[in-house]
């Protein structure tokens, strides 16, 4: 590569990096701590993790008494999760639009903790990696950082590669001050692992817009059922809506109920799908509440190409797509992120301090003149 185009690249390099560097020290900070975020939930909050006993009460029952948790509150998400001696946990949502979590033992019927989001740190964290506290502009914004991402990488690649017969060069750690070295650890780091950040990019991209990017390749989309709400109608408890669903799709564990409607008549049942080998794969059922039928379904199993390729860019993500090994490749995706902000941060400082001092340099020349 030629001296100047080299130059282009590594200037672009710098100013793509200056414009993304805090949103990518954050983004690396909270993703590293969400890979564990179950088992950071069950430090910070003992109570959650339960001894399994017994059969588990009725979800109606659940939802109820968390809801009795926060006046003027509906329960919107249940969440059971796939292990066993985990808590329930309910989110409300109050007529302001706030969100209230309650978690509750299963098996005893009891409310374990509950607040508002700054109760649960790592509910906290993953709103703020996941959209900044700032809804779908925030979410919008992070994507905009991930394709920066991809971009930065490729340019600090091109500007790096020293050729394939001086690859071994380009691995060299440099010695003296301590800029030369955090110079070298940086392009050495970056060479070594930057597929690992282009799959994060990549699959934070494909998160963030998976519904243009699905239009675009064909992906199907998920049913957007509607039920009208019956004034004075009964509704079906939440346990007689599963019972009703499992009848018509198969026995499986329960993993969440989502509930919507100024009533909450449409229950959307997710169902674990062991049949999909995606892990973290769910049959989804939308449930008329009046009536016990069946709406709508999206099964992942008879969805085509474009929504599987979809599909795992959250488990690739997160690393979950190949269990302990895969999420430490997110923990390390993440802690190189950190590393390259900061690092690259500093080495523009350095830049800067310097280029001042050669110009504070000349100024003082120029003034005092040629000497003799």
């Amino acid at each position: 590569m030629q001296a100047s185009t080299r130059f282009t690249m590594l200037r672009l390099h710098r100013w793509i990096g200056l414009v993304t560097a805090l949103l990518l020290f954050i983004q690396g900070m909270t993703g590293a701590l969400l890979v564990f975020r179950d088992e950071i939930e069950g430090v910070l909050h003992p109570e959650i993790v339960l001894e399994t006993t017994g059969s588990r009460v009725p979800a109606q029952f659940l939802a109820d008494l968390a809801e009795e948790m926060r006046v003027g509150a509906r329960v919107d998400r249940l969440t059971f999760g796939r292990s066993s001696n985990r808590a329930s946990m309910a989110r409300l949502k109050d007529p302001a639009g706030g969100s209230f979590y309650v978690a509750l033992d299963p098996y005893q019927g009891t409310v374990l903790r509950n607040g508002d989001i700054t109760a649960w740190p790592m509910e906290l964290l993953f709103a703020f990696h996941h959209e900044l506290f700032s809804g779908k502009v925030g979410t919008i914004i992070i994507g905009v950082e991930a394709i920066l991402l991809i971009w930065l990488i490729g340019f600090g690649l091109l500007a790096w590669w020293p050729g394939t017969r001086r690859l071994r060069q380009g691995f060299r750690l440099a010695r003296g001050t301590p800029d030369r070295l955090v110079r070298s650890l940086h392009r050495t780091v970056g060479g070594l692992l930057a597929v690992l950040l282009l799959v994060s990019a990549a699959t934070g991209i494909m998160l963030v817009f998976k519904t243009s990017i699905g239009d675009m390749i064909g992906a199907v989309a998920k049913p957007a059922p509607k039920v009208a709400a019956r004034q004075g109608e009964p509704l079906l408890s939440l346990d007689r809506a599963v019972a009703l669903a499992r009848a018509r799709v198969g026995n499986a564990a329960l993993v969440e109920l989502r509930l919507t409607g100024n009533h909450r008549q449409l229950l959307t049942i997710l169902f674990d799908d062991t049949r999909v080998l995606r892990g973290n794969a769910v049959d989804q059922v939308f449930v008329d509440r009046y009536s016990g039928a069946i709406v709508g379904r999206h099964h992942p199993a008879r969805l085509p190409t474009p929504n599987t390729i979809l599909d795992w860019a959250y488990t690739v993500h997160t690393g979950e797509a190949l269990g302990l090994l895969g999420r430490l490749f997110a923990l390390a995706s993440g802690i190189v992120l950190l590393l390259f902000s900061v690092s690259g941060f500093w080495l523009w400082l350095s830049r800067t301090r310097q280029a001042r001092a050669k110009c504070n340099a000349k100024s003082t020349q120029r003034a005092v003149g040629p000497i003799g």
